[in-house]
């Protein structure tokens, strides 16, 4: 008896995306209501208001108001079941597990599509827009696990480092990588990805600062030198992505120490960016409304990773 992940492991992607992309189509105001929505959700995610279950809630808010859901499903079961890897259609077996976080109504139909009879996935009531439970990741599904009367797996798949509590119960663990599949020891490292949420936070914060600074900026070289200008908007996007970084991402009260720790932290940034703008204007007479602009960007990525790594790390 094996177990197996299922996004990423022997699903070619991630069926929510795949899922909301195809709602999209059928359904785009709808979808972008339930989008946007999610976007502020967020928001109050990261500040601990409220749960992952609501946050995901929230995504999918717009499919209690689906007319013929099985048609909707079924359709979008015919269109992506082909994304079931070629790996696994060869060493299927008819007592297979699939544990998921993904949601039941449109996960359990790709499984049964291919034959998979047995799924563990997140429960979700088409008519109340309701998770029942908790999301079905990580220790969740170590809990699931640890209830089933056979809990003793030959082989276990995943591609997620969510899934190592999940290790212990069989006999051998084996890491899915796109098509590339590795017995998993003591010794592997699994990658890391910057791009996850928190960096897309941080883009939406560092953009806010960004245009403060190019507002600021904008605003005062219409009476002073532009030079002086862009570090009176600098100095003023700073305290704005200091204030939005500690409540969005890093879940941290306002202080003057992390408040110093932020600015000095960004003194390299600002030294660089500083250059670049003092080139490109008063050297090269580029337009400072545009240099203004390219000059933050630059800086966003760099910022990041130092903020990420260095400055504020999470406990």
């Amino acid at each position: 008896m094996n177990m197996y992940d299922f996004d990423g492991t022997i699903y070619n992607g991630d069926s929510l995306v795949d899922f909301i992309k195809y709602s999209f189509k059928k359904k785009p105001l709808s979808v972008s209501k339930s989008i946007i929505k999610t976007i502020f959700k967020y928001f109050k995610y990261k500040r601990e208001k409220i749960t992952f279950e609501e946050l995901k809630e929230s995504l999918f808010s717009f499919v209690p108001s689906i007319k013929n859901k099985d048609e909707f499903i079924s359709d979008f079961v015919k269109k992506n079941k082909n994304k079931i890897k070629e790996f696994y259609l060869k060493q299927k077996r008819k007592d297979d597990l699939i544990i998921t976080a993904s949601l039941d109504f449109y996960v359990k139909p790709l499984c049964k599509s291919v034959g998979i009879k047995k799924i563990i996935s997140t429960k979700y009531d088409l008519k109340t827009g309701r998770i029942a439970g908790k999301n079905c990741k990580g220790t969740e599904k170590e809990k699931i696990i640890e209830s089933l009367p056979k809990n003793k797996f030959k082989c276990f798949y995943t591609d997620s480092i969510n899934d190592k509590p999940l290790f212990k119960y069989a006999e051998k663990n084996y890491i899915v990588s796109k098509n590339k599949i590795e017995e998993y020891n003591k010794n592997y490292k699994f990658k890391k990805n910057i791009f996850d949420l928190d960096f897309l936070m941080f883009i939406f914060c560092g953009g806010m600062g960004t245009l403060t600074n190019f507002v600021i900026s904008s605003i005062v070289s219409q009476k002073i030198n532009p030079i002086i200008s862009y570090v009176i908007g600098y100095s003023i996007s700073l305290f704005v992505s200091y204030v939005l970084n500690m409540i969005y991402i890093f879940r941290r009260k306002l202080s003057i120490i992390d408040f110093i720790k932020f600015v000095i932290s960004y003194i390299p940034n600002f030294l660089i960016l500083f250059s670049f703008v003092v080139i490109f204007i008063d050297m090269l007479h580029i337009n400072k409304y545009v240099v203004y602009l390219l000059a933050a960007i630059i800086g966003l990525p760099v910022t990041y990773v130092i903020l990420k790594i260095r400055t504020f790390k999470k406990k």
